[in-house]
């Protein structure tokens, strides 16, 4: 299983992440698409909430459904899980190293955890 690389996600929205940090003169690596999100994230609770009122900001990312750089991924309302694809991949030799190919993708809900309870 694989959290993330590169060449896993095929979406416009992985595209344009990798493209921008090509740009920069940096390589997408494993916490690359999480940085991204974050990103998704704080726009969308502050176009959606205001910016001032930690509640309305709060509530506009519960259940939020959107296209992040690994494909489709929700705000899980009940406890805040971010429940997104995951990857299956396997190394293959090429020149002296190994590259990660993409083997299958993990729909969210096989992968999200348990719903946390307090």
């Amino acid at each position: 299983m694989s959290h993330y690389f590169a060449g896993a996600p095929d979406n416009e929205v992985n595209a344009a992440m990798v493209e921008s940090l090509e740009e920069a003169g940096a390589e997408a690596d494993l916490f690359s698409p999480d940085g991204f999100v974050a990103g998704q994230m704080i726009v969308h609770a502050i176009e959606e909430g205001g910016g001032d009122d930690v509640d309305a900001m709060i509530e506009a990312l519960e259940g939020w459904e959107f296209e992040g750089p690994k494909g489709t991924t929700t705000v899980r309302a009940e406890d805040h899980a971010l429940i997104q694809p995951m990857f299956a991949a396997t190394l293959t030799k090429e020149g002296g190293s190994f590259v990660p190919e993409l083997a299958d993708q993990v729909e969210p809900d096989a992968v999200a955890p348990p719903v946390a309870t307090s």
